[in-house]
């Protein structure tokens, strides 16, 4: 899946190298809101910055081990939403996402996240979605409550994230078993 609309005027598309400049914009645009959940964002500074997180974010592509798309409102990145920590033998993988302040509360998250959870399940065939939160993300923890995930536990001060240790949450969703 390279591209996917979430609405008529919201596309959701890999991202590329040439998109260095629009995911700078949008961090830029919302750094006091995404630096309190978000690790990459603090050592995001520069665009130079942007364009090595980029090379990362394909790279995880390159090796199967992740997926970072954009979304896009029409030539404006206004969040992203990815998969990471691809496990082919346990069959699981973590979604993830951020979204800019002025669109929050439009579904965008949610529709994001269907569809990365719908491609777990149905395009990679896993078992297992995770989503990993601050224990203070209310959005996060939302979007996990929404789709039926379960809380697996809470990790105490295990991420340091702009400086600060934070507890994080981890839910996880469970492919439907298909009837018998």
């Amino acid at each position: 899946m390279l591209e996917h609309r979430l609405n008529a005027t919201i596309a959701m598309r890999l991202i590329e190298r040439r998109n260095a400049a629009a995911l700078f914009e949008l961090v830029e645009s919302g750094r006091a809101d995404f630096e309190q959940w978000i690790p990459f964002v603090s050592k995001t500074r520069t665009l130079e910055d942007a364009a090595n997180c980029v090379v990362r974010f394909l790279d995880l592509y390159k090796e199967g081990k992740g997926y970072v798309y954009g979304l896009w409102d029409g030539g404006r990145m206004i969040g992203n939403v990815l998969i990471k920590d691809i496990d082919d033998v346990a069959k699981h993988a973590e979604i993830g996402f951020m979204i800019a302040r002025a669109w929050r509360g439009q579904g965008l998250a949610a529709a994001a996240c269907a569809r990365m959870i719908d491609f777990i399940f149905n395009e990679l065939g896993f078992q297992k979605v995770e989503l990993r939160c601050d224990d203070r993300n209310e959005a996060s923890i939302a979007i996990a409550r929404r789709f039926g995930f379960g809380l697996e536990g809470t990790l105490k001060r295990s991420i340091v994230i702009n400086g600060e240790l934070c507890n994080t949450m981890c839910w996880a969703l469970f492919r439907p078993q298909a009837a018998a």
